[in-house]
């Protein structure tokens, strides 16, 4: 179908259309879906950068692992750092955010996914806020505590665009 779309082909000589609207819109999300999370070279892969935002006060620290990178944030400045995904395609990864607190004794408590998609699992389980086209902020609450992180993505290729999946659907027929 490719070449048709691409050449605009989707007529034939009587002028009827070749290719119904709805199977276009959805080569089109497919489109989408293969430039967000696929390089230029067929590669699975996209990248994004994180900067922490704010800590309540009952926390000491927060702990965010994104499978494998590590970004350790305690009150004050955080500072931007550059991600990808995924980091690794192992089935066990793990994608985890631990929040420890200011009193000794108690435990550190986590919220975490496993799994090659545990990254993207892990930051669609907070609450999105402050939605822009090139950024939005993420807030997890953990054991009455919150973390507040401010993710900057292309706003042409974002993976956390809500839709992405949810609106694709394959045809059961082409025309």
């Amino acid at each position: 179908l490719k070449p048709f779309v691409e050449n605009n082909l989707i007529y034939g000589t009587d002028g009827e259309q070749l290719i119904r609207p709805d199977v276009l819109k959805q080569l089109t999300l497919a489109n989408r879906i293969r430039d967000t999370f696929f390089t230029p070279q067929n590669g699975l892969g996209t990248q994004f950068a994180i900067e922490p935002l704010s800590l309540t006060g009952n926390k000491r620290r927060s702990l965010l692992n994104l499978d494998g990178q590590l970004l350790d944030y305690a009150h004050g400045r955080g500072s931007i750092v550059h991600l990808i995904w995924p980091n690794s395609m192992r089935a066990g990864v793990e994608s985890q955010l631990t929040l420890i607190p200011d009193v000794s004794g108690k435990s550190p408590r986590a919220v975490s996914f496993t799994g090659p998609w545990a990254q993207l699992r892990l930051i669609n389980s907070g609450k999105l806020t402050n939605v822009r086209q090139d950024s939005f902020d993420v807030l997890f609450s953990v054991d009455g505590g919150d973390m507040t992180y401010r993710i900057y993505v292309d706003e042409s290729d974002n993976p956390f665009a809500g839709g992405l999946f949810s609106q694709f659907t394959l045809p059961d027929t082409l025309y």
